[in-house]
C-alpha cells in the first residue's frame, strides 16, 4: 500500500507541472518471467560479480506479431499513407552520427537492402546475399543477386558492399561503424561474389549482416551530392523529400522484389498529441503509435486495428564513467536506492510495461537473460548514506533527454528521485542528433543520459554498450574483464559455456553500474481498418516497406 500511494503521489506531483504528452504504447502480452523480488536493503546491496550463474531463466516468447507482407489479390488499395513518427527525422545520412531518430528503422526498410533478411521468429533469409558459408567464422564468402540496381540506376555490385563496409569503418560516432567496424577486410572475389574477413571469429555474424537500421549504399551517388546521395539505395522506396517534420517516399518501379501495392508514403512529425489522435480519427493518418489509455478506446472501435507487444529493449539510465560525479560509485548506488522502476511504469507507461524484472543490463527476449540479480531496492535511507559517502557536494547534475516523450517522462521521474536525496538536477531535452552529439565516446560532460535501451537480440550485441569506443556505450564503460569475456563471447560455439560467459558479463556490470535499467516498454500500434503488410520487430522495429490499405 505504502508503494502504491508513493507511486501515485509521484504521478500527481508531475502531472500539476506537466500537460499531457504522446507515449509508446500499451501492452497485452503476459511475460512469462515474473519480476524478482527485490534483496532486503543493506550496506552492500549491489549484485555480486562473483555470483555463480544459476540455471538459465526462461525467457518470455517472443510476442505474436504480424510478420507476413503480402498483400490479398484481387482487391484495390489506396495510393498514399501516412505513418506518423514519435521524433524530428532531421538527417538520413547513414555515416553521419547525427543520423540518429527512434524512426531510423523504418526509414532504412523503406530505402536500403541488407546482406541478409531476419524474420520476426529470428529466421535468416537471403536479401542481396543469396547465400553465404563459412568454414572459421572469420572469413564469410557470399554470393550476391546480380538483378539489383540502385535508385541512380546503377547496378549493385560486391563493390557496393566493400565501400559501404569500409566507409562505415571510417565513421567514427555513426551507428552503422558500430555494426562493421568489427570488419578487418573485404575481398571482391568478382562483381557478385565477395569474402567479408572479420577481426577474429564471429558466431552471431548474420545478425550484422541483418541489421535493419543499416543497408548497402552506393559510391557514386555519394560523391555526386552530399545532400541526397546518401538517399539511394536498392529498396521498395525512393526518398523524396526529408525535413524535421516530414520523410516523403514514392514505390521504387524497377524494385527488384516485390513492388509494393501503395504508391506514396509518408513518416511525419507531428508535436502536439491531441493533433495526432484527430488527424487519426478524420483518417489522415493510417497507422501511429498510441497512448496506452487510448488503445483500449480504439480497440473499441472497428474503424481500427491493434497491434500490441512488451519491447525487446530494456529502457535504462546511464552514467557517464568519465564525469567526476557519475564516476564516483557511492553516487551511482545513491541514485540506485532512491530510485523504483515501478514509478516510471505507472507514470510513463500508465502501467503497461513491466519494470524490469532483475539487475541485468539485457533484452526481454535476449538468449542468456539473467532474472536472479536482484535490482536494486528501493531506499531512499540507504540512497542518503551512499551520497554522503560519495564525492557530490550540492552541484547541479545534468539528466539528458532525448525527443522521444517517454524519456522525458522518465527524466521528471528520475529527478524526483534525486530531490527526495538531496540532489540538485536539471533536465536537458534534446532532439536526437544533439544527444548523440553529447554523448559521444569520450565526452566528460554528461551526466544521467535517460532512454539508454539494450535493444538487441543477439547476446553478442552487449558489446555496442559496453565496449569502448562504440556509439551506444554513453555511459563511457571500460571494465578490461568485460572487454575479454564479450570478445570470448563472440567466438563461442558451446552453448553452456557461450551462457557462463554472458551470465558473467551481466553480473559485472550490474555490480559496476553503468546502466541503472528502468523497463520494458509496451507497444501499441493504430492502423486503420483495412491496413496490413506491418512487420513489427519485439526489437523496437518497424517495417513498413510493404504496407497497404484496402480501399472499402
Amino acid at each position: 500500500m505504502k508503494k502504491t500511494k508513493r507511486a501515485l503521489g509521484l504521478l500527481i506531483c508531475i502531472v500539476i507541472g506537466i500537460s499531457l504528452l504522446a507515449g509508446c504504447g500499451s501492452d497485452n502480452v503476459a511475460p512469462s518471467v515474473a519480476p524478482t523480488a527485490s534483496s532486503s536493503p543493506s550496506s552492500s546491496s549491489s549484485p555480486s560479480a562473483s555470483q555463480a550463474p544459476s540455471a538459465s531463466p526462461v525467457s518470455p516468447p517472443s510476442p505474436n506479431l504480424p510478420g507476413s507482407p503480402e498483400p490479398p489479390p484481387g482487391v484495390e488499395y489506396h495510393d498514399h499513407l501516412v505513418y506518423i513518427a514519435g521524433s524530428p527525422i532531421p538527417i538520413l545520412d547513414l555515416f553521419n552520427p547525427a543520423c540518429t531518430s527512434p524512426q531510423l528503422m523504418s526509414i532504412t526498410f523503406n530505402v536500403y537492402n541488407r546482406l541478409v533478411y531476419r524474420t520476426v521468429e529470428n529466421e535468416f533469409r537471403p536479401e542481396l546475399a543469396l547465400s553465404w558459408d563459412t568454414k572459421d567464422y572469420k572469413t564469410i564468402n557470399l554470393k550476391l543477386r546480380d538483378d539489383v540496381y540502385f535508385h541512380n540506376g546503377e547496378k549493385f555490385t560486391a563493390a557496393d558492399v566493400a565501400w559501404t563496409i569500409n566507409t562505415a569503418k571510417t565513421a567514427n560516432g555513426s551507428g552503422i561503424f558500430d555494426t562493421w567496424s568489427k570488419v578487418e577486410s573485404c575481398q571482391v572475389v568478382n562483381d557478385y561474389e565477395i569474402n567479408i574477413i572479420f577481426k577474429d571469429v564471429y558466431v552471431d555474424y548474420l545478425y550484422d549482416f541483418a541489421t535493419q537500421t543499416y543497408g548497402i549504399l552506393n559510391e557514386k551517388a555519394y560523391a555526386a551530392d552530399p545532400l541526397t546521395g546518401p538517399w539511394v539505395g536498392t529498396g521498395p522506396w525512393t526518398v523524396t523529400e526529408v525535413s524535421n517534420e516530414i520523410i516523403s517516399f514514392a514505390r521504387n518501379e524497377d524494385f527488384w522484389g516485390a513492388v509494393p501495392v501503395t504508391k506514396t508514403m509518408a513518416f511525419r512529425y507531428v508535436t502536439e498529441v491531441a493533433a495526432r489522435l484527430i488527424m487519426l480519427d478524420n483518417d489522415e493518418v493510417q497507422i501511429m503509435i498510441v497512448e496506452p489509455m487510448v488503445a483500449e478506446e480504439y480497440k473499441k472501435d472497428p474503424r481500427f486495428t491493434i497491434w500490441e507487444y512488451l519491447n525487446n529493449s530494456s529502457s535504462s539510465f546511464a552514467f557517464n564513467f568519465n564525469n567526476p560525479i557519475t564516476a564516483d560509485k557511492n553516487f551511482r548506488l545513491a541514485v540506485a536506492h532512491a530510485f523504483n522502476a515501478e514509478d516510471c511504469n505507472i507514470f510513463t507507461l500508465n502501467g503497461t510495461g513491466m519494470a524490469a524484472p532483475s539487475a541485468a543490463f539485457w533484452g526481454l527476449y535476449t538468449k542468456y537473460r539473467r532474472d536472479d540479480l536482484p535490482r536494486y531496492p528501493y531506499d531512499p535511507d540507504l540512497a542518503k548514506e551512499y551520497l554522503a559517502q560519495s564525492s557530490y557536494n550540492g552541484e547541479t547534475v545534468e539528466i539528458l533527454a532525448g525527443p522521444q516523450v517517454t524519456i522525458r517522462r522518465d527524466a521528471q521521474v528520475m529527478q524526483m528521485a534525486l530531490a527526495a536525496i538531496g540532489v540538485n538536477s536539471q533536465i536537458v531535452e534534446a532532439d536526437g542528433p544533439t544527444v548523440a552529439q553529447r554523448t559521444a565516446w569520450g565526452n566528460t560532460e554528461t551526466q544521467i543520459i535517460c532512454g539508454t535501451s539494450f535493444g538487441v537480440v543477439p547476446p553478442s550485441g552487449i558489446r555496442l554498450y559496453c565496449y569502448p569506443g562504440f556509439t551506444a556505450n554513453r555511459a563511457n564503460y571500460d571494465n578490461a574483464r568485460v572487454k575479454e569475456l564479450i570478445d570470448l563471447g563472440d567466438k563461442t560455439f558451446d552453448n553452456t559455456e557461450r551462457e557462463k560467459i554472458y551470465h558473467e558479463i551481466q553480473a559485472i556490470i550490474a555490480d559496476d553500474l553503468p546502466y541503472l535499467t528502468n523497463y520494458h516498454q509496451g507497444m501499441a500500434f493504430a492502423g486503420q481498418a483495412g491496413c496490413g503488410g506491418a512487420v513489427l520487430y519485439p526489437d523496437a522495429g518497424q517495417d513498413f516497406s510493404q504496407y497497404y490499405r484496402v480501399k472499402g
